[in-house]
């Protein structure tokens, strides 16, 4: 049986950094696969991914993009950034788009002095965004609660709380999305990661 991400996956931009989040679960047709999905992944030390889709597409890609951007910086010697990891990626995605990779990818990352958010579509398609994004099959709830809350220059506190809202939403209203939130924050400091358990707890009335 094929295995989906399902899927919320989120990018925030904050004052001294990006996050990148997701839920944890992995369904397959409408049957809940798995609870502790791997959803988050690290290209290098300044690159970070998140997708939603078929989960085998979604490694496959992972595995080609750490292997070209590691040789890039054995010839060049010089750090891969964010936005030739997604233009790497967006190219890759293009050329076989008429037999697609089923998943939608989020690059963050830094590029240069600043951190940055993009997002390829099935086909290759690549934007970049200035604040936030989601996507995935819960990512109409969790814009919802982004477009509504997100400001400019956020404290990564405050754009780690906003990540978990996002998702919470998004958990408590799609099938596809659920049993926990994992939040990676990449800053100067380096990366950190956090896992959160999502309760839902019978109450006599």
């Amino acid at each position: 049986m094929t295995e989906s991400s399902g899927t919320t996956i989120v990018a925030i931009k904050f004052k001294d950094g990006v996050l990148i989040a997701s839920d944890k679960q992995a369904t397959a047709g409408m049957m809940v696969y798995h609870k502790k999905v791997q959803k988050l992944y690290q290209i290098t030390d300044n690159i970070l991914m998140g997708a939603a889709g078929l989960v085998g597409d979604i490694q496959a890609l992972v595995k080609i993009l750490q292997a070209n951007l590691k040789l890039k910086y054995l010839r060049s010697k010089n750090e891969p950034t964010a936005e030739e990891a997604a233009s790497f990626l967006s190219t890759l995605m293009n050329y076989y788009k008429w037999f697609p990779f089923f998943t939608e990818v989020i690059i963050v990352g830094k590029d240069n002095d600043d951190y940055n958010i993009y997002e390829i579509d099935e086909a290759g398609g690549l934007e970049k965004f200035d604040n936030f994004i989601s996507t995935g099959s819960g990512m109409m709830f969790a814009l919802g609660v982004l477009e509504t809350e997100y400001k400019e220059n956020m404290s990564e506190e405050e754009a780690k709380e906003l990540a978990k809202k996002a998702i919470l939403a998004a958990i408590k209203r799609d099938l596809g999305s659920g049993y926990g939130i994992e939040i990676w924050t990449l800053t100067k400091e380096g990366l950190k990661k956090e896992l959160y358990e999502v309760k839902e707890e019978l109450q006599k009335k």
